[in-house]
């Protein structure tokens, strides 16, 4: 017996739903800056327009640059872990 299988699939019908906004009011926004070009003045931006307009407390800036490490490598673990442990949102970019 041979079976056939149809390349064309068929489109899922069950969506998905929209993450939950989180709470910015009084807490402390993530900014994690890439080393790509132009990057770190746009979260600088959007770290301003938040916490001027959304009630951000702090904003914890965080450059994986710093220790010559670019765009091609992962944050090293020290800087996820203080990112995922004090602050309520993380935004990283790219700006070019």
């Amino acid at each position: 017996m041979t079976a056939y299988v149809s390349p064309l699939g068929h489109p899922r019908t069950a969506g998905f739903s929209v993450a939950a906004r989180p709470a910015l009011q009084g807490g402390v926004l993530g900014l994690l800056t890439n080393g790509k070009p132009n990057a770190d003045r746009l979260l600088r931006n959007l770290g301003d327009t938040l916490a001027a307009g959304h009630g951000v407390r702090d904003v914890m800036w965080l450059d994986k640059t710093a220790r010559a490490d670019g765009p091609g490598f992962a944050a090293p673990g020290w800087m996820l872990e203080l990112l995922s442990s004090g602050t309520v949102a993380v935004l990283t970019a790219s700006g070019d």
